[in-house]
């Protein structure tokens, strides 16, 4: 039953949409890919390498830190006994630094 209208409502539009260009290389690689990872993930064992890693990473970054620390040492304890040197002389006493002060 159709009834009369004064509008005429639009039609609903339809498209045959056709893909302008197929690479067959691509859709080849695409397929050994997923044939490469199925057959990976039957012979796949999980083995949890996470806490490993880490524990190696922060024994690094420990490593690390305590050579710059150290060094740090080296140099603030070798510029204090130049700077000494400097302000002290080469032959002074404790004499002459007392009264110096």
């Amino acid at each position: 039953m159709t009834r009369f209208r004064i509008f005429k409502l639009p039609e609903y539009q339809k498209f045959n949409y056709r893909p302008l260009y197929y690479d067959a290389k691509k859709e080849a690689l695409a397929q050994k890919r997923a044939q490469a990872t199925q057959e990976n993930e039957e012979n796949f064992e999980y083995r949890p390498q996470i806490k490993g890693s880490m524990r190696n990473l922060i024994e690094r970054k420990r490593a690390h830190t305590e050579r710059a620390s150290k060094i740090r040492l080296i140099l603030i304890i070798s510029t204090l006994i130049a700077a000494a040197y400097f302000i002290l002389g080469k032959g002074a006493s404790l004499d002459q630094i007392l009264r110096a002060f």
